[in-house]
């Protein structure tokens, strides 16, 4: 009969190479993260969002999300991938642009999500909003780029979320105005008058001429953001054009008038973004004389 020699020693490392394979891969799979995602999300490619133009850094938040609690602690790194934006526009028949590389960062590019949780604590976005254009809308495809805790399952999540970025006008919003309205039969104050400057361009909003903006009277209020100096044209079908800026003083004929009211003097076509008003004068020509506004226009 033929002996078999058996060594016990590699015998039994063997079963404990077996036995400590098989508790990774238990570990590996009772730990595994399924399905995760960035939140906010509402399931849809894009989320939009509209950014103030301003010296302040515009945040926006986000996080990390589960469709279930963590069995333990998840660590979630984020990163930027501009090279996504033109499968995203193609995709979409979308036109978005990158944003530039010096107004964009991720605040710090991780979190985590505490055992027992199914959302992390929030990360954010920074953007210099200066550096922006607000004629222009951005395309920001934030993905997840690595998770700690196990094996990583995207196929029923969203493993990047594309924040839609647009900036505000820092002009659009709304106001109250007052001023003095000259005309040569009906002159009239301006008192606490509520208005809507509307964006119709990066550096320029369409205002009411005095209190006739029912009637269709409106103009196009365009800042030179070097100078703060206005440039005011007729919008778009507006009533009484062509409008014209009397930025040294109100007209001296046709038929010639003096100061009304105390603010008159400020209203010298320029912007002030210190309180974010506008100091106008302007008007047009009718019947018996020039129709002028004269008006301190405030943000509220």
């Amino acid at each position: 009969m033929k002996h078999i020699k058996i060594n016990v020693l590699s015998l039994v490392l063997s079963l404990m190479s077996v036995l400590i394979l098989i508790g990774c891969k238990k570990d590996k799979q009772e730990n595994s993260v399924k399905g995760i995602y960035i939140v906010p999300t509402s399931r849809a490619a894009s989320e939009t969002y509209n950014i103030n133009f301003s010296s302040t850094p515009q945040l926006i938040s986000y996080a990390a999300g589960l469709p279930q609690s963590a069995s333990a602690n998840v660590q979630v790194s984020f990163s930027v991938d501009a090279g996504l934006i033109t499968a995203f526009n193609s995709a979409n028949k979308t036109t978005y642009s990158t944003l530039p590389a010096a107004s964009v960062k991720l605040e710090t590019g991780s979190t985590t999500i505490s055992s027992g949780k199914i959302v992390s604590s929030k990360d954010n976005i920074v953007i210099n909003s200066l550096l922006l254009n607000p004629d222009i809308t951005y395309l920001l495809p934030v993905k997840i780029s690595s998770v700690s805790g196990g094996d990583i399952s995207l196929n029923s999540s969203i493993p990047v979320k594309y924040f839609v970025i647009k900036v505000k006008s820092p002009y659009e919003g709304n106001y109250t105005s007052n001023g003095w309205f000259y005309h040569p039969s009906s002159a009239r104050a301006i008192n606490g008058l509520a208005k809507s400057l509307t964006k119709t361009g990066a550096f320029s909003v369409s205002v009411d001429l005095g209190d006739l903006g029912a009637s269709g009277y409106k103009a196009i209020l365009t800042v030179d953001p070097a100078t703060n100096n206005i440039t005011i044209s007729d919008a778009p079908a507006a009533a009484g054009t062509p409008y014209t800026m009397f930025t040294s003083g109100l007209p001296t004929t046709d038929p010639g008038y003096t100061a009304a009211w105390t603010g008159s003097a400020n209203c010298n076509n320029k912007y002030d973004p210190a309180t974010k008003t506008f100091y106008v004068r302007y008007g047009y020509m009718g019947s018996g004389g020039w129709r002028i506004t004269e008006e301190a226009i405030k943000m509220n």
